[in-house]
């Protein structure tokens, strides 16, 4: 069984003039809370659904230009929760190593925004003493792409389901993992909402 998400989590990509907005996200937060009431822990657990019925993202809530974070905590813990719920935690793996490994985990490491803003990034940090690991999730690549990897010490691909691409992140025994972005594609937070190594971090 699906879960009526959609209705909840859905926003215009435009509006017609400068009052739609107000509107809409009042309607949106109205929906957004009756729908995290509807679907507690407890229903998720009676209901079982695959864990990719759950994922969604509200990207468009950036272009609104209102400060979210109250709101998309709620979503957040929300959707930490119900992924418990589904998948219990696994303690992260653990590897000794001689150098701290970071993983550098989105769909985004090629040409776009994100691409331009954290190649620098990806450079720096592979050059300062961590083991870098490019995490891809997706399979499109593009010169940036191969650019960037050829800084990273190596890489991964997740391309699969929730539950598989979690466990793959997971054995990567990552001392750290970095999300560059979160909102734009649902498969990244549905990752970032789990405990997939002991310390997370978004930029």
């Amino acid at each position: 069984m699906h879960l009526v998400h959609a209705g909840a989590t859905g926003l215009p990509s435009s509006s017609p003039d400068v009052a739609t907005p107000q509107a809409t996200r009042a309607e949106f937060f109205g929906n957004r809370e009756g729908f995290v009431a509807a679907y507690a822990r407890i229903r998720i657990a009676a209901i079982a659904p695959p864990p990719e019925a759950l994922l969604w993202d509200n990207f468009y809530l950036a272009y609104q230009g209102e400060n979210d974070r109250e709101p998309q905590s709620v979503y957040g813990d929300w959707l930490c929760t119900s992924l418990q719920t589904l998948m219990p935690v696994v303690k992260p793996t653990v590897h000794v190593q001689q150098r701290a490994r970071i993983a550098v985990v989105s769909s985004r490491l090629h040409e776009c925004t994100v691409g331009a803003y954290f190649s620098s990034w990806i450079e720096h940090l592979s050059a300062c003493g961590w083991e870098l690991i490019l995490v891809h999730v997706g399979s499109y690549r593009d010169q940036l792409t191969e650019q960037l990897a050829s800084s990273a010490h190596s890489e991964l691909t997740l391309d699969d389901g929730i539950g598989e691409n979690s466990r793959r992140l997971r054995e990567l025994g990552a001392d750290l993992i970095l999300y560059p972005e979160l909102g734009m594609d649902y498969r990244t937070l549905a990752l970032a909402a789990q405990r997939l190594a002991p310390l997370q971090l978004c930029a």
